[in-house]
């Protein structure tokens, strides 16, 4: 048997039945007078021409070892799944799996076959997966709670085990012992020619019968060579299997939010089963590296922003490695001051890039360009001035830095767009909303959003943002033109009557009006105009936190660079422009009709002929079209929560008294104060608080 131990890791398992035809042949060529040929099946009796014996002698002598290889190995995959159920029966297994009971019903759909074991070593298709694990870095994620020690000791133990068997020695079968075997095939019993191959093999494999004897000690040896490696093996295997998963988990299978519909905690576990065995069925039936390849690549997300912050990521992983950058000690100077802190200054810029020049201490134009473009990129005021805001910025870790990406990146692993070919985008700490269409970006357009205001909420007693934008994802459905502005009860008793008990002619001169409905309900809104908040059009996509986007009476808030104002609803700036974007994308734009509506000023509402989608998200990092990162406020400090959550006892407080009256309308429009009792009362009884003014970006609200 030439070197048959040598072949036994890159020969591939081949069908165990390939003796049939040798053994028919050597039948029905004279080799035996004592078979019957109408005793063989119709497979066997299908060969009517008798070849040459000499021919079918040699054809046999040059499959024999195969077929050993064959026969052995089919004896070590039946060890290596029974080495797999029993690992994934066990209550407490040598290695941690994370996903037990599910990989077991995954491997007992395949009879517990390997996925990535074959031969005794790893498939090739171990290869793409292994870097794509060692590679979780790139992506913020722990690239170690994937490619551990566990894993990495299966994987040795596995190459080892290929050592094993370098050091069995071979066996090759004498002439006399090849014309042994020949006359055992003259001994097949009638009942066992439907399958010869099993009944030889066992005939000389077998101690206790084999007329080669040594050729059975050997096979035991080697098989038992391949008991003690099947262990190792099918841990290589299941923890291989187990840590891909946890990847494509981590990547991508976890989010279920791209759902449009409410689903239920059993319908999304269901869900992210599915996707799981999808990607293990991915891995047990790819022929070639790239088609697994080409499944972990479209695992990541596929939105542009992912991509460059990854190599924004890479860079400042960089920066850390080699020990981040200094911190500058804040302090006033400005064009034309000297001194060891200007030095420091261009210092700590140049290691972040936004400084290309001399390091002197010389405060020039190079420097003063450098703070510009930090200014633009970090959301301050762009004057090439240094304040406190600038050096609390500046003075921010680049590990915290690095911190902020890897924490974006994850924010885009869960974002709700998913594979939405049509969309709005609204980043909030950006203040800017995107039209999106086929993976091109048609429009980027400034946004004021929800103020930063923070209260003491009665029902939980916790600091909270009341008038923050919520980040959620619905489906605009329609937009009005001239639209009349519904004010909410608590703006319209906390802001508008104490401005109406001012000035009793203030509802008449701003266009606000009071309306009773068939049912009775009184409420009170404001008619399209000039001073209308809402503007000339407004971009409705029904959701239950009651916001929308809209137009402006306030366009100056647009100057801003941090444009935190609002009640929670989005303005847009330029909104004729994103409704005739909308329109020519929904084939109904018409712009002499469009002119003629908000030129009459009544309102009209234009329903949508596909409904698009609107994700309302937080992203405080991002890359600009320039190559350029950009570092956004947090000005709910979601972000900042997230990476360092604050103690409870920090948010906790204590609500103010709730007020013992409100203000009101009565039938006439009148402000009457409706006290504890709930008695109308004259308003100039009760002491009536002013409203609070409009409210921007608190003070230490502004993220670096």
């Amino acid at each position: 048997m030439p070197a048959l131990l040598h072949r036994l890791a890159p020969v591939a398992a081949r069908p165990v039945r390939r003796l049939l035809a040798a053994a028919g042949l050597l039948t029905l060529a004279g080799c035996s007078d004592t078979t019957d040929a109408a005793a063989i099946d119709g497979s066997a009796a299908a060969i009517t021409a008798a070849p040459d014996p000499r021919a079918a002698v040699e054809a046999l002598q040059e499959r024999i070892d195969d077929d050993f290889a064959a026969v052995y190995q089919q004896a070590v995959d039946a060890q290596v799944a029974d080495a797999i159920r029993n690992l994934l029966l066990v209550a407490e297994p040598p290695a941690r799996i994370r996903r037990q009971r599910f990989l077991f019903a995954l491997y007992q759909s395949r009879e517990f076959a390997p996925a990535f074991v074959q031969n005794s070593e790893l498939r090739s298709t171990a290869r793409p997966v292994l870097q794509t694990l060692g590679n979780a870095g790139a992506h913020g994620l722990d690239a170690s709670r994937f490619v551990d020690s566990e894993l990495r000791g299966a994987l040795d133990a596995v190459a080892d085990y290929g050592g094993l068997l370098a050091n069995v020695p071979a066996l090759e079968l004498t002439r006399d012992e090849r014309r042994t075997i020949l006359d055992l095939l003259e001994q097949i019993p009638a009942d066992q020619l439907a399958d010869p191959q099993a009944w030889l093999m066992g005939q000389l494999l077998d101690p206790a019968t084999s007329p080669l004897p040594e050729l059975a000690r050997h096979h035991a040896t080697v098989v038992r060579a391949g008991r003690l490696a099947a262990g190792a093996m099918a841990m290589a295997d299941v923890l291989l299997v187990d840590r891909t998963l946890d990847y494509a988990f981590e990547q991508r299978h976890f989010n279920t939010s791209t759902v449009d519909e409410e689903i239920t905690e059993a319908q999304r576990d269901a869900m992210i089963a599915e996707r799981m065995t999808g990607t293990f069925q991915v891995l047990v039936d790819a022929d070639t590296d790239e088609q697994v390849q080409a499944m972990l690549d479209a695992l990541p997300p596929t939105l542009p922003q992912y991509p460059r912050l990854m190599e924004t990521a890479a860079r400042y992983r960089q920066i850390v490695a080699a020990g981040g950058w200094i911190e500058v000690d804040p302090g006033n100077v400005r064009r034309g001051s000297r001194g060891a802190r200007v030095q420091a200054l261009k210092e700590r810029l140049a290691a972040e890039g936004y400084y290309t020049g001399a390091i002197d201490d010389v405060f020039d134009t190079p420097l003063t360009d450098a703070i510009q473009s930090y200014e633009e990129t970090h959301q301050l005021e762009v004057d090439g001035e240094v304040d406190r805001t600038f050096w609390s910025s500046l003075n921010v870790s680049a590990s915290d830095r690095l911190a902020q990406i890897e924490l974006t990146l994850q924010r885009w692993r869960e974002s709700r767009i998913g594979d939405d070919p049509y969309y709005v985008f609204v980043n909030v700490p950006d203040f800017h909303a995107e039209l999106w269409r086929d993976g091109e970006r048609q429009m980027r357009f400034k946004v004021v959003v929800g103020n930063t205001q923070r209260v003491c909420d009665p029902q939980t007693g916790m600091l909270s943002y009341a008038n923050a934008t919520p980040l959620q994802s619905a489906r605009m459905t329609y937009v009005v033109l001239n639209p009349y502005w519904n004010v909410p009860r608590r703006i319209l008793s906390e802001e508008l009557l104490p401005n109406l008990l001012e000035d009793e002619t203030y509802f008449e001169r701003n266009g606000i009006e009071q309306v009773v409905s068939e049912s009775g309900a009184v409420s009170v809104r404001q008619r399209p105009g000039p001073t209308n908040p809402l503007g000339q059009v407004k971009f409705i996509f029904p959701n239950p936190h009651d916001t929308y986007m809209h137009d402006t009476s306030r366009p100056h808030y647009f100057q801003f660079p941090v444009r935190a104002f609002s009640h929670g609803c989005m303005r847009v700036e330029n909104p004729t422009d994103f409704l005739e974007t909308l329109l020519i994308n929904d084939g109904q734009w018409d712009e002499r009709e469009v002119e003629r509506t908000l030129g009459r000023g009544n309102e009209v509402g234009k329903r949508l002929t596909t409904p698009v989608p609107v994700h309302i998200e937080y992203y405080v990092v991002r890359v600009d079209d320039d190559g350029r990162t950009q570092f956004l406020s947090d000005i709910y400090r979601l972000d900042r929560d997230r990476l360092n959550p604050p103690p409870v006892s920090e948010l906790r407080c204590r609500a103010e008294a709730r007020p013992t009256f409100r203000l009101e309308l009565d039938e006439e429009g009148n402000p009457l104060v409706r006290d504890s009792e709930g008695n109308l009362i004259d308003p100039a009884a009760a002491s009536v608080p002013s409203g609070p003014a409009e409210s921007g970006p608190a003070a230490g609200d502004i993220g670096p």
